[in-house]
């Protein structure tokens, strides 16, 4: 894929994710975020999927908005 495209897709999912984290913060009050080992999600899904999903940035971001 040509470096554009991807970084077209890179911003298309981190837009995504702030969307996502300011529709939680506004709509509800209370946010609890399970903590987990993605170790145990390793197992069953491959790297780049657990990449994908970007749990991190989820969870950093819901922090930072709820703050």
């Amino acid at each position: 894929m040509p470096k554009k495209t991807i970084k077209k897709i890179s911003n298309q999912i981190k837009d995504f994710l702030h969307k996502l984290s300011y529709c939680f913060v506004a709509n509800y009050k209370n946010i609890v975020i399970e903590n987990y080992k993605l170790k145990l999600c390793k197992k069953g899904m491959s790297r780049k999927s657990i990449n994908y999903l970007e749990l991190y940035e989820i969870v950093r971001q819901l922090s930072c908005k709820l703050q």
